[in-house]
């Protein structure tokens, strides 16, 4: 039986908050607990373990003694992706120059999932825009930022060009110039936005009681552009307006561009901060201008901080009259399982099988989009239960942002080949019901904890050997070999991977 808890959160006149926390265990009986926090009445709930059974904690989402630098990091990344959207879109409104810009992907540089692949120029702007503004912040990581593109342009006159922001906006637009064939207006455009100061209107003090980790021990991926295809051809065309289906995940078209900028911990290959942003989240009917909208997570131990999180906090407070009720499930589904659509969306790829599909086709309702950091954003904002590609088309940077922003919801990213080969292994998957039992998961990480199990990595040290018989350059010794599954419930991922499972041979090996 899921495990509920519910919470009231009232301010006092000497600014303590009295917090009550009531739990049922899974005999359906309360246990109540008075705690006093001297915190303001922004917190949301998780679920946690105490004298061995589920009670609520208090976490942060709201003002509260901050250790700043964690803030201060959060910050710049969202700032960089900010900025990386302005790029995008200068790109997108000057017709001209977008035609101008593209460049086809050759050799190693090319995703062997597309007959054709495209560079652009606003892609390797947008990658090294964002190395430079971190790097700036935070030197002491410098050299650990890397991307999906390699920073050298080659204009029409066949000049190999090293694209790199400069310290001043003179510099960067006379760069950029040689790169555009000498078309200063759209170097001095471009210069710019990389130059731009973004001011960001969210208070990222909210950050508090932050885990000690020293940012020196982080690593950065970023993809500029995902779903590059579709940032060029433009539009935007729903689920809903081309199926049955009642999803609202978009199919083609501007929204799936996403920028993805993902921090890892270096020794242990963990995502801790991930951002996504969607530079063209929105259209305004009247003037055809695209507006954006990042979102961002935080995690590492048992600390989850997300912005999609405290977004439903806030709306749901203002819709008690400033009194927040918070329930908690430890099943954790996504919304659309509950409510919106009784069978669960899973969303794939088009290059997934017809024999996958109509596995998955007799329990979920099944969504094809592109872009990998677009169908990862559709799990964190509950549009999508699971993401599940199984073939290797993905790489460290279209998986790094969004993993941390899903785990910070309590999901995550798996290796899709090694999760749906763990019944071979002398510790096979647990049943679904195990994960909520009060303690165990704490108890036996090595069989619960999905995460610790089948979770993808993002170090040096974790990019694993190549096939026998071959040698990997390039992009190729980043990738995702075993395809990948994203979720925000672990209930779902198991039900998912038995769903692909049973009956037995009903599919083949995934990868």
């Amino acid at each position: 039986m899921p495990i509920h808890g519910a919470a009231k959160c009232f301010r006092w006149k000497d600014t303590s908050l009295w917090f009550r926390a009531a739990t049922i265990d899974q005999y359906g009986s309360w246990r109540k607990q008075l705690t006093t926090l001297r915190l303001r009445p922004w917190l949301p709930i998780e679920c946690g373990v105490l004298d061995d059974r589920r009670t609520c904690t208090a976490s942060i989402c709201g003002k509260s003694q901050t250790k700043p630098v964690m803030a201060r990091f959060l910050k710049v990344l969202v700032s960089a992706s900010e900025k990386s959207a302005n790029i995008a879109r200068a790109c997108r409104y000057e017709e001209d120059l977008f035609q101008l810009l593209i460049q086809e992907k050759k050799g190693d540089e090319m995703n062997k999932r597309f007959i054709q692949d495209f560079k652009t120029l606003a892609d390797v702007l947008i990658q090294e825009t964002v190395r430079h503004d971190i790097g700036k912040e935070f030197p002491e990581i410098a050299a650990y930022i890397k991307g999906e593109e390699s920073n050298t342009f080659t204009n029409t006159l066949g000049e190999s060009i090293t694209v790199e922001v400069k310290d001043c906006p003179g510099e960067t637009s006379s760069m950029l110039c040689k790169v555009l064939d000498g078309n200063e207006n759209a170097a001095n455009l471009l210069a710019a936005e990389v130059h731009k100061e973004i001011r960001l209107e969210e208070d990222f003090s909210r950050l508090s009681d932050f885990p000690s980790l020293p940012i020196s021990e982080l690593g950065i991926w970023i993809d500029p552009i995902d779903s590059t295809a579709e940032y060029i051809s433009g539009g935007c065309v729903q689920a809903s307006e081309c199926s049955s289906s009642p999803s609202s995940i978009h199919q083609s078209g501007l929204p799936c561009v996403t920028v993805l900028i993902g921090a890892f911990h270096r020794k242990t290959g963990v995502p801790v901060v991930g951002v996504v942003n969607r530079p063209f989240s929105s259209e305004d009917s009247s003037t055809g201008v695209w507006s954006g909208k990042y979102y961002w997570g935080v995690c590492y131990g048992d600390y989850r901080m997300s912005s999609i999180a405290c977004e439903m906090q806030d709306e749901e407070e203002q819709a008690q009259g400033g009194m927040r009720m918070v329930e908690l499930s430890v099943e954790g589904s996504g919304a659309a399982a509950e409510g919106k659509n009784s069978r669960g969306v899973v969303v794939i790829s088009g290059s997934e099988s017809s024999v996958l599909r109509a596995r998955l086709s007799t329990r979920y309702t099944v969504v094809e989009a592109p872009g990998a950091g677009h169908k990862q954003l559709c799990v964190a904002l509950g549009e999508a239960d699971a993401y599940l590609l199984t073939r290797p088309t993905t790489y460290r940077w279209d998986a790094c942002g969004p993993h941390a922003l899903l785990s910070a919801l309590g999901g995550g990213v798996v290796d899709c080949r090694k999760v749906m080969n763990a019944a071979a292994d002398s510790s096979p998957l647990p049943p679904s019901h195990l994960l909520d039992c009060p303690g165990l998961k704490e108890a036996l990480p090595s069989m619960l904890d999905l995460e610790l199990r089948f979770g993808l990595r993002y170090g040096d040290e974790d990019e694993g050997e190549p096939e026998e018989g071959t040698s990997e350059s390039g992009s190729a010794k980043w990738c995702n070999k075993g395809g990948i599954i994203a979720y925000r419930s672990p209930r779902f991922l198991l039900q998912l991977v038995g769903t692909i499972r049973q009956p037995a041979g009903a599919v083949t090996s995934p990868v």
